[in-house]
Formats: structure tokens, sequence, C-alpha cells
């Protein structure tokens, strides 16, 4: 028998979809994110780093070369984890696949309580995989692209995305890297629950640029009540960029402060409390699916990053 396949259009987001069974993989509760801007640093996406199965000790969830989305499973502790062999996502009843490289990051996209998978490809765009099912069982749906201006968004190529409440009006919004190392910002112009986004806007007018293959995060390093940005390259460099505006307003020098350490090629960072000293920390994911720990051995106030200790060895 043949599935049946109902297309249409819903705002932001062009939907094919296949109606079919699928094995579902236990995952972890997702707190659903207010309607009120959060707090700096509060994270409403999650990126490298997931509880995945509800059992409190960090996986991985990982994009590579070939385009596939693979979420490792902690075997160890967060002391001293070790991670085995890995479960590509599915979707439909097929495997994930984008035009690698891929970049994925959870969002509850559409405020149902449950996350969705967002997955930046080489191509430049980004494909949202709806979870029909629930936190403990997902489904994710065969993909729509999202889109910009009504139509496909596209960053021309390698799509990193970040989502975050860029000018704290409680909406989701979109900054991407890219190819060239800009930085483009989608700010959302319809609801928390049905983002809609107009034109791109570039970060510092395309001058904010720490040379190819940008990859943002974003959060609260400083413990001064505002998001700063940082971001990874192709050549395996992270830089920091302080905001010098407000939270709902965030301004940027065109050049960041970059760490000492050098990572592989691509580096994706994300800044999370791995330690749960109550300071940030952040790992760094590369195209060869190394994840590297970087502990903050300074203060909520002045972070120091000093020390790498790799937590999963590159693909051989």
């Amino acid at each position: 028998m043949k599935r049946p396949i109902i297309s249409m259009t819903v705002g932001f987001l062009k939907i094919l979809l296949v109606v079919s069974f699928s094995v579902a993989i236990p995952i972890s509760s997702f707190a659903q994110s207010g309607k009120t801007p959060l707090p700096a640093g509060k994270a409403i996406m999650e990126k490298i780093v997931v509880d995945w199965n509800g059992d409190g000790l960090f996986d991985l969830i990982l994009g590579d070369r070939d385009g596939f989305v693979t979420v490792y499973l902690n075997e160890g502790s967060n002391d001293s984890p070790k991670y085995g062999h890995g479960m590509k996502l599915r979707a439909g009843g097929k495997e994930i696949k984008v035009r690698g490289p891929s970049a994925p990051i959870l969002v509850d996209w559409n405020g149902d309580g449950k996350r969705d998978l967002l997955v930046g490809d080489r191509g430049g765009y980004l494909h949202l995989f709806l979870n029909q099912g629930s936190n403990r069982y997902p489904e994710f749906a065969p993909a729509g692209m999202i889109q910009a201006v009504y139509k496909d968004l596209d960053v021309v190529s390698n799509a990193s995305p970040c989502v975050v409440d860029w000018n704290a009006d409680g909406r989701m919004d979109l900054l991407v890297g890219k190819g060239d190392g800009e930085l483009y910002l989608y700010l959302s112009e319809g609801t928390r629950d049905q983002p809609m986004f107009g034109k791109p806007i570039k970060v510092n007018d395309g001058k904010l640029d720490v040379g190819s293959n940008s990859s943002p995060d974003m959060a609260d390093l400083h413990g001064e009540g505002k998001k700063d940005l940082i971001v990874g390259n192709d050549n395996g460099e992270v830089f920091i960029f302080r905001n010098q505006g407000k939270d709902g307003d965030p301004q940027f020098d065109n050049l960041g402060k970059k760490i000492f350490m050098i990572f592989n090629d691509d580096a994706s960072p994300r800044v999370i409390d791995w330690i749960q000293s109550g300071s940030n920390d952040f790992v760094v994911a590369d195209r060869y699916g190394e994840v590297t720990l970087c502990p903050n051995k300074g203060s909520t106030k002045a972070p120091s990053f000093t020390e790498k200790r790799i937590i999963r060895a590159r693909r051989r």
C-alpha cells in the first residue's frame, strides 16, 4: 500500500508529510520556553550537549561531513564521560540526511513543549524536523524548510544555526553562521509558537567576520545579565565578543578576543555549565566529531579558559 503524501504551507514552513510509522527512541523531558524574555544565558536550544535519555548524564548530538545527525549516549559519568557507538536519528522512517556537513540543534520550535530538530546544511539551508511524538518517544516528521520572506531561508553555504531571543521580545530569533564567516540575523516577525522571518540583517554590517565557516553561540559569559557572542571558525579558532550594549540590544566590536587554544577544523562552540559550578564552561565540536571540554578556570564574571579535555576522540 502506498503511503499518502500531504503537502501544505504553514506560514514560514513548507512541509511534505508522509504518513508512516517509525521506531521511537526515548529522550528526556524538555521544558517549554516561556513567552517572556529569558534571562541572559538561559538556553532556549540544545547544541552538542544534551541529556538525551533523562539519566542526568551529558550525551552528545553531532552532525557530520556526510550530513547525518547522530546521538552518542554517555556510558560513563559527567566527570569521566565515555561515548560508544552512536545512533543516527530518523524522520518519517528514514535516517535523517542533509547535504553535509550537517549542523544540528534541538529547540522547541512551535511552543508545544516538545523539542524539535533544526539542521543546517552545506547549501546554506535550514531543515526543521517537528516532533510529532512525545519527549519520551519522539517521532520526527519529514523535513520542512525554514523560510524567510516567504521563500526558503538561504545563507548560500554551510548554515550553522543558533536560536536566541536577540531583542528580548519573547520570540525566537535566528542567528546563522555561514561559509564566508559572516553572521546573519533573522528577527522573528511572528509569534513565539509560529516564528516568521523577514530579510536577514548582517551583524555589524558584515564587518564582524571571523574567517570562514562561522558557528555561533550566545550566553552571558561575564555575569552581566546580557548575552555575549561566541563564534568558532574553519581554522579551529574560537572568538569571544563581549556585549557592549544591552541584553535586548546587543552591541559588539568587530574584533573579538581569540582564546589562545586551537581546536581542529570547523570549531563549533557551545557554552554550558558542565562542571556544575555555577559558571560557564564550554565545549567545542569539530568536523571530525571530536568534542573538547574547556572548563572555566576563572570566575563567573572573569572567565578564563586554559585547559582542554578531549571527551570524545575524533573519528578515525
